[in-house]
């Protein structure tokens, strides 16, 4: 029998060769392998294709997970659209009854507790990146082990983990918060000042020295820095519009799209987030992209072109993936 680490990092390893393709090899591989092999499910607990009453139409779910005839758990599979494939998860554990584990796989695995009523930005979840020896995917080959599946278990790991996050999530915002405010009050002026008491009073030149060398030496400013950084956004900028362009858009599509990226920086400053979105990593954007999307926090800013800098948003994530 495999451990649970050797199981998860062969996960990992099937994920990574699946990068590119499309939902139907994800599919095969989830149920033929993964599923199979590494959390050890028979082939007739992996029903696949689930039809699912939704009003009058019926929509088909990737797989529901059963145990002696009792559905567990459904599994959602996507490949980048992690709010399309949240909200399909969420419409599929709306209707079947008494199932509120749901599994979504897309760039990340996420493991929600879904609880009925509450906004789909509140739903309990375990996000889990796919990496070698992650303890949280270690955690989940354990706990969705068909030997070892327990709802309460996995609510209660769900829950522990969801709130980890939460406290993580706001200290991260006060940092942000602080870091927002001293960048507010740093000013050329003050500066200077700083400058002048450490050179007089700790190192002991005469205020007649340190005017002298702060007329001469312009790096005492940090526009240089500035100068800089805005010099590396604009090449990202540019090869953003490039790569854009190679798949297809209009020139006029691609500005459209850069400038909606810059736009999305600008409403973060008047929030007080901090966020150089040219030089930002690939997890904040994923985040941002959540957050602008039409169920997401920010859908309703008032912008007619909400859908463009929606839109922008995604493909510039598609840019750095």
């Amino acid at each position: 029998m495999m451990n649970y680490q050797d199981a998860w990092n062969k996960i990992v390893e099937k994920e990574k060769d699946l990068s590119g393709k499309k939902e139907e090899a994800v599919q095969t591989m989830w149920e033929s392998v993964i599923l199979r092999d590494y959390l050890e499910y028979k082939k007739d607990c992996i029903n696949s294709q689930r039809k699912i009453r939704i009003g009058s139409t019926d929509k088909i779910a990737d797989i529901v997970l059963c145990k002696e005839n009792k559905e567990m758990c459904i599994v959602e599979l996507k490949r980048f659209e992690l709010h399309e494939g949240r909200n399909q998860l969420f419409s599929y554990l709306k209707q079947i009854d008494r199932v509120s584990i749901g599994v979504l796989v897309c760039d990340k695995l996420y493991v929600y507790d879904y609880q009925y009523g509450r906004d789909a930005e509140k739903q309990p979840y375990v996000e889990i990146s796919f990496e070698e020896n992650n303890l949280d995917g270690i955690s989940f080959v354990e706990l969705f082990n068909s030997s070892n599946f327990d709802e309460r278990k996995i609510k209660e790991w769900i829950a522990k983990k969801n709130e980890e996050r939460q406290l993580l999530k706001q200290k991260q915002n006060n940092f942000n918060k602080n870091v927002a405010q001293i960048k507010n009050e740093i000013n050329d002026s003050l500066i200077k000042e700083l400058l002048k008491k450490y050179f007089i009073n700790e190192r002991g030149f005469t205020k007649e020295e340190f005017e002298k060398a702060d007329s001469e030496h312009n790096q005492i400013s940090p526009q240089p820095l500035l100068r800089n950084r805005r010099n590396t956004a604009n090449k990202r900028m540019e090869k953003f519009k490039e790569w854009l362009t190679a798949h297809k858009y209009s020139p006029n599509v691609a500005s459209g799209y850069a400038s909606a990226v810059n736009y999305i920086e600008q409403h973060q400053c008047k929030l007080g987030n901090n966020i150089d979105i040219w030089n930002a990593s690939k997890g904040t954007i994923r985040d941002l992209v959540r957050d602008y999307d039409s169920d997401g926090k920010y859908a309703k800013i008032g912008l007619e072109r909400h859908a463009a800098i929606k839109n922008g948003l995604k493909r510039y994530y598609e840019f750095l993936s």
